[in-house]
């Protein structure tokens, strides 16, 4: 008679997962670089599987956080445990201000004239802020000094250093002055008689 054995060979064991790359912060002038885990099974081939991308806002437009999840499969349909690995954006990096206009010393019948500066961000868009604008008095009515300040400001709150401009204004160029009465010659019964000139400031 015939005897019969038979033998049924199962998978039911999952495969080993690696680690992923590590946890990191970056600034936002650098790209976020993944790195995935490795898989390998006992019984045969391992896949390595993107389960999700996913990028949450931070507090501003240049914080974010990307976050990647992988799990690794066999032949058999048999799943690991997850791997994860989350990179955060971050700007702490405060915008480039350039110069403001030169400082300068101007007569009086001329007005002050200032020019603000320019700024860029290496993660996006900046904002020059006006500080204060502040007039202090000089010796006399028409000398006085004023003066701008500035700094910028990105999406992230980032203050640069500030910028300022100075005008002197001064009052150098003496009045003009008019004609006084004529000279004359006139008895002495007569009252002198003097005519002042009259007399003119530009400032």
């Amino acid at each position: 008679a015939t005897r019969t054995q038979v033998i049924t060979v199962v998978d039911t064991q999952a495969p080993v997962i690696g680690s992923a790359g590590e946890d990191a912060t970056i600034e936002c002038t650098a790209t976020p670089s993944f790195t995935a885990p490795t898989a390998s099974d006992a019984c045969g081939g391992s896949t390595v599987r993107l389960l999700s991308d996913e990028t949450a806002a931070g507090t501003c437009a240049n914080n974010y956080t990307r976050t990647k999840t992988w799990d690794a499969i066999d032949n058999c349909g048999n799943t690991s445990a997850t791997r994860t690995q989350t990179i955060t954006v971050q700007d702490t990096q405060a915008p480039a201000i350039g110069s403001a206009g030169a400082d300068a010393t101007i007569e009086c019948t001329a007005t002050p004239s200032f020019t603000a500066p320019t700024a860029s961000d290496a993660c996006g868009t900046s904002t020059v802020r006006l500080l204060s604008d502040e007039t202090a008095a000089g010796t006399c009515a028409n000398n006085y000094t004023r003066t701008v300040t500035w700094d910028a400001i990105d999406n992230c709150g980032n203050t640069s250093a500030t910028r300022t401009q100075v005008i002197t204004v001064v009052d150098t160029q003496a009045p003009a002055i008019g004609s006084a009465g004529e000279d004359a010659t006139i008895e002495c019964t007569a009252t002198p008689s003097f005519t002042a000139p009259t007399a003119s400031d530009a400032c």
